[in-house]
């Protein structure tokens, strides 16, 4: 639903904040100036949630349980720092690459039913915001990865990053 230039539209729940379509970013009632939740307030640049959506949970906790039955086959179930440290290391470097996916794909998630509700389409969410909470993932996870597991899980996620935001 495409919205006049101004014009307030619900999110999902009540209570939730409501988008403003002009500026793309979140308002919600200010409490201290007597705000109510029909009267817009203070600007909110996306919630915890939102960042969370970026990270694509259930495709993040794919990747980590095949992550998990991977290192136990393969080192035999003995390693359990080590596996810490590599599904630490992977889930931040898979949340960074599916963020920046959703910030490469947002013009074409408006246009699809199924991801019109995703954070960047809907509003919530600026693309700069998205791509450097995606930057920011990686660069968190690969230290990890490099130092605390090996080279070769390195080079196997890098890989996998670059096939996923880059190809697909």
């Amino acid at each position: 639903m495409r919205a006049d230039p101004g014009q307030q539209i619900p999110l999902r729940r009540r209570g939730e904040p409501l988008i403003d379509d002009e500026h793309g970013v979140a308002v919600v009632p200010d409490r201290a100036e007597g705000g109510d939740e029909g009267r817009p307030g203070r600007q909110v640049e996306g919630s915890l949630l939102d960042f969370v959506a970026l990270a694509k949970p259930r495709i993040l906790m794919m990747v980590l349980i095949t992550t998990s039955g991977s290192f136990w086959l393969a080192a035999g179930g003995r390693d359990f720092e080590r596996l810490l440290y590599t599904l630490v290391g992977f889930g931040l470097v898979v949340s960074g690459a599916n963020a920046l996916n959703m910030y490469i794909e947002r013009d074409t998630d408006r246009l699809m039913t199924r991801t019109q509700g995703r954070p960047l389409p809907a509003g919530r969410l600026q693309p700069r915001m998205a791509m450097v909470f995606g930057l920011v993932m990686i660069g968190l996870g690969f230290p990890i990865v490099i130092a605390l597991v090996n080279l070769v899980s390195a080079l196997v996620i890098f890989v996998s990053l670059g096939l996923y935001v880059l190809v697909y």
